[in-house]
């Protein structure tokens, strides 16, 4: 048989042999690198003042473009009447719609000259509305965001136009299994007639013009808006705010309704070839968010392939998918991490710390809209998770299931 061959050059077999040599050693996070300088790690600045007129504005001058925007306490928990069913998704759909100063047309062309990017988004929580734009622009981006937050004009026919792209919103809905799994675990924890626990996907077909006025005028106060801002000097952003709500009478921040966590579960049978499910827990009060983080961090480490941490207003727990045969086993592995603190305290902060910075990076103006942005973990101790632990486990566990259902253990057996 002939064996071609090929000379290797001595160069490349000394190499070879300094590298035998001298393996790479898995506990060092960056071989052969110098130690990072500890200043890269640390969290920018986050600057915030509450305006004579109640409003809070948080912001950091980090970032090459300009993100403006307010957050109003104004989500789905808000709705306490039937006729508020839906509003705040609707009110997401009026945003940079026509204003008492400009009609929709004319608002957006003139974003659209200077290069500003609007966009609108709504929670259980909050209703969102952010304008990106150059530095250069951010007064103009800002004077949009509270024309279209706090001037729009809601007529009949508009709010048919909102129902019709909320109908949209709930396609997607219906097509997205994990925002259904996330809607029933919140069902299931909290029951469908609490501000929690009620529906945050309506079409609002109940939703008149005059309710969606009242309901905008009954939680658009001062102290519910927060303005936001990135890439922008905080002593500006807070000049404009101030003139902006000027005209504002004083409001205090409005207390959120009260849901009572109660513990349940979910069975959503649907034909599918997989199973999703949830696990939740009532989460802590944000006082607790550092210790929250490293032990979030901590069962991601623990977690099966395909599975994830999640932390919603309300709720944290963990979701995954399995085959249907395999899900009786898949739930019980997920409870045990759920039931863990996990083994390595000092690996969970890192990754912790590490997932804190890659917010700050890739979601820093939610971050800053609802205080995330600000969460140290440096200070946390082993102690401090371990007792947050055990007390978020003392309300009880919710379980949700989406799809085939039939191998899914029922909540009075897990333990």
């Amino acid at each position: 048989m002939l064996r071609l061959t090929r000379a290797v050059p001595k160069n490349l077999l000394a190499l070879a042999s300094r590298s035998q040599s001298s393996l790479a050693c898995l506990d060092e996070e960056f071989p052969g690198l110098p130690a990072l300088n500890p200043a890269v790690g640390t969290p920018r600045l986050v600057e915030t003042t509450t305006l004579p007129s109640g409003v809070k504005v948080v912001s950091t001058a980090c970032g090459k473009m300009s993100s403006v925007g307010l957050s109003v306490a104004a989500g789905s928990m808000y709705e306490a009447l039937p006729s508020e069913n839906g509003a705040a998704l609707l009110l997401k759909h009026l945003a940079f719609k026509g204003t008492a100063a400009r009609s929709s047309l004319r608002l957006m062309r003139d974003l659209e000259s200077v290069g500003s990017i609007p966009s609108a988004s709504v929670g259980r929580e909050a209703v969102m509305y952010r304008v990106t734009s150059q530095p250069d622009f951010a007064e103009q981006a800002l004077q949009a965001v509270f024309e279209t937050a706090l001037t729009p004009k809601i007529t009949p026919y508009l709010v048919s136009d909102l129902q019709v792209a909320a109908a949209a919103d709930m396609e997607a809905y219906a097509a997205d299994a994990r925002l259904q799994l996330s809607e029933a675990l919140y069902e299931a924890a909290y029951g469908e007639n609490t501000p929690l626990g009620r529906p945050l996907y309506f079409r609002g077909t109940d939703v008149t013009s005059g309710s969606l006025a009242a309901y905008r005028a009954k939680t658009f106060g001062s102290g519910s808006l927060t303005v936001v801002g990135v890439g922008v000097a905080h002593a500006q952003l807070s000049s404009w705010a101030a003139g902006l709500t000027e005209g504002l009478a004083r409001g205090s921040a409005r207390a959120a309704p009260i849901s009572a966590y109660v513990g349940g579960e979910a069975r959503l049978k649907a034909s599918s070839d997989a199973t999703f499910v949830g696990l939740a827990l009532a989460a802590p009060s944000k006082a607790d968010a550092g210790a929250l983080g490293v032990l979030a961090a901590a069962w991601q480490a623990a977690l099966p392939a395909g599975a994830s941490v999640f932390t919603l207003p309300g709720l944290v727990g963990v979701t995954g998918v399995a085959s249907p045969s395999a899900a009786g086993a898949y739930v019980d592995s997920l409870l045990q991490v759920l039931k863990s603190t996990g083994e390595d305290f000092a690996l969970a902060k890192k990754a912790a710390q590490v997932g804190a910075l890659i917010k700050l990076d890739w979601a820093l103006f939610e971050g800053l809209a609802d205080g995330s942005a600000t969460v140290a973990v440096d200070g946390v101790s082993e102690a401090e998770v371990k007792a947050l632990h055990a007390k978020i486990w003392k309300g009880g566990l919710s379980i949700a299931s989406l799809g085939d259902v039939s191998k899914v253990p029922k909540l009075s057996s897990l333990k």
